[in-house]
């Protein structure tokens, strides 16, 4: 933990911000090994101060840290009181934490440190690999069980429900967690036919219809027929570290350009191997894949959104992106689920997706493909 924050004050030096307080329950776990109600002060010179409310005594048993006991914020009013700078995480902080700091220290400036502190966390580490690598086998068996399962006349949902009860019996850490403001996920979806296609709020690839106007997307109780393509994405998860994988069956589907593009996700998957290594910059492989798409003559059907993959860690939405939307290259410890996927209006969606490691020579799937 004390190598993490000591890259965190290293951050601050560079961006001349004296001290960062962290709030956010999974910036804490990452810092701290606990996930108690507290905050973590963390100095540009490396030092810190970890405070916890709720439970301190659980707090104290998790953490290699020094934890203090600290009833509320109020108590940063000294610990801070040397500061001019305050970097704070706000990209998910709540406006009210905000205003209460500037209250609280009138004269300091605020910074966003959330970037920061995201970059921090997409690079792995060898034990979070190995928990992910654990998330991704748990996940190739919620796939093979969607093979066996996935068939004309049994609903989505039916589909959906069974996987769950798979993964939990595997050990499936049961929540997903995002990081992007109302990015609401359910464990996964399957989408059958044109449920695959139908849009919604997310900023996902696929949507589906979803159980109502109260939450818009994933599976529904949509009855899967003989002919059309199925398509299932799910998250699994080991010890609070996610994976994310994805894969189609095709019921007999007859559209050539259906089969076609499923066959083409499967190329690209073992491109992808080879592409991303340390060093290549995320649009040159977002590039790669969209225009490998337009000459296959899919451009139109290719993703729906501007991006082929995202990093996966503690959260489903973490850096990097593979998009030319960002300015950053891979590096080694990366962790990236790669999600070519084919939508076809009115039709449905197929694809495929895996988690992968990167290193310096490529790409290196965290379970068998």
């Amino acid at each position: 933990m004390k190598r993490r924050i000591d890259k965190l004050a290293g951050a601050l030096k560079s961006r001349g911000v004296d001290a960062a307080v962290i709030l956010q329950n999974v910036d804490l776990y990452y810092f701290t090994g606990s996930m108690q109600q507290g905050f973590l002060v963390v100095f540009s010179d490396g030092s810190y101060r970890y405070f916890v409310r709720k439970s301190y005594e659980r707090a104290i048993k998790e953490s290699p840290l020094k934890v203090e006991f600290g009833r509320s914020l109020s108590i940063l009013g000294d610990v801070l009181s040397d500061v001019s700078s305050i970097g704070l995480e706000m990209d998910v902080l709540p406006s009210s934490y905000l205003l209460r700091f500037m209250d609280m220290f009138p004269h300091a400036r605020f910074v966003d440190v959330s970037m920061d502190i995201r970059w921090i966390r997409s690079v792995k580490e060898v034990s979070e690999i190995e928990k992910q690598r654990k998330a991704a086998e748990i996940g190739m068996e919620v796939l093979r069980k969607a093979r066996e399962i996935i068939k004309p006349g049994i609903t989505e949902y039916d589909v959906h429900i069974q996987l769950k009860c798979h993964a939990l019996r595997l050990g499936n850490f049961p929540i997903i967690r995002n990081r992007a403001f109302g990015a609401e996920i359910d464990f996964g979806e399957t989408l059958s036919g044109e449920s695959g296609a139908v849009d919604s709020y997310g900023n996902f690839p696929l949507n589906g219809r979803g159980w109502g106007p109260y939450y818009p997307r994933g599976s529904s109780g949509k009855v899967i027929q003989e002919g059309e393509p199925v398509i299932f994405d799910y998250l699994t998860g080991w010890e609070g570290y996610l994976s994310d994988q994805t894969d189609t069956v095709l019921l007999n589907v007859k559209d050539r350009r259906v089969v076609d593009a499923y066959g083409l996700s499967i190329e690209m998957l073992e491109e992808f191997k080879s592409i991303a290594r340390e060093g290549v910059h995320v649009a040159e492989i977002y590039n790669h894949f969209v225009e490998w798409a337009k000459k296959e003559g899919y451009g139109k059907e290719f993703m729906g959104v501007p991006f082929v993959g995202h990093g996966v860690g503690l959260e489903v939405d973490e850096l990097p992106v593979l998009t030319d939307r960002m300015d950053a290259t891979l590096r080694e410890g990366n962790v990236i689920a790669f999600e070519p996927k084919f939508i076809f209006p009115g039709i449905g969606a197929v694809g495929v997706e895996r988690t992968f490691v990167i290193g310096k020579e490529g790409a290196e799937p965290l379970a068998n493909i």
